[in-house]
């Protein structure tokens, strides 16, 4: 669906969040009830230990391995698909405080839901330590630093997404299968689980028959 800015800003509660929708928020019908929002915010608190926010990707993987025991090298990354960022322009240049208000009235749900697990990540944070957040961090840093130095080459290139430019690394050896872990797109990712999911399927199906 097309929507002009104009248009959004005209009727922004004409074009429903696909967030709420997602998080089953419109059973009700009413995307902007509090109560309701609350309610459903309460629910997921219930279900989730750790809602991870990608404004702290570093903290979350931090606080994401504490919880399931893993090591520093269980969540090295590199960045993929980076947006070069403009210095010259932000948000803020071109959007008007009356219209940031209408993008949080439309996303009502969505921004209670992103204003809630960021306070409870930040007290995650608090206890984990600040401290021993900032060794964890650079521990971290370091250890991509040396998978980067290890895994890429010096020059980069360029690709454009709707005209976003998009920063794409090169691997220095292509049949390294444990540096191109670190480039594979979500895409390839999906293709690799499927197929070793259909493996383990035609195992279990083989092992079924045998029994029969």
């Amino acid at each position: 669906m097309n929507v002009t800015l104009c248009q959004f800003e005209t009727e922004p509660h004409r074009w429903r969040s696909i967030h709420a929708v997602a998080s089953t928020i419109e059973k009700y019908n009413d995307e902007t009830d509090e109560r309701t929002i609350k309610r459903w915010i309460e629910r997921l608190d219930q279900i989730f230990d750790l809602v991870l926010i990608t404004d702290y990707f570093d903290e979350s993987m931090i606080l994401l391995k504490e919880e399931l025991c893993w090591t520093t090298e269980d969540i090295t990354f590199i960045k993929s698909n980076s947006r070069k960022l403009d210095k010259k322009s932000s948000t803020a240049d071109w959007m008007s405080d009356e219209y940031q208000k209408k993008l949080i009235d439309w996303n009502k749900a969505d921004w209670m839901l992103y204003q809630h697990f960021n306070t409870t990540f930040a007290n995650k944070v608090e206890n984990f330590g600040r401290e021993k957040m900032k060794k964890e961090i650079k521990l971290l840093n370091e250890a991509n630093h040396k998978i980067a130095k290890d895994c890429l080459r010096e020059e980069t290139t360029t690709s454009y997404f709707h005209s976003v430019p998009i920063q794409r690394y090169k691997l220095k050896d292509k049949n390294d299968n444990f540096c191109s872990n670190y480039v594979r797109s979500e895409r390839q990712y999906l293709n690799k689980i499927n197929q070793r999911q259909e493996e383990m399927l035609s195992l279990v199906r083989s092992q079924t028959s045998s029994k029969l």
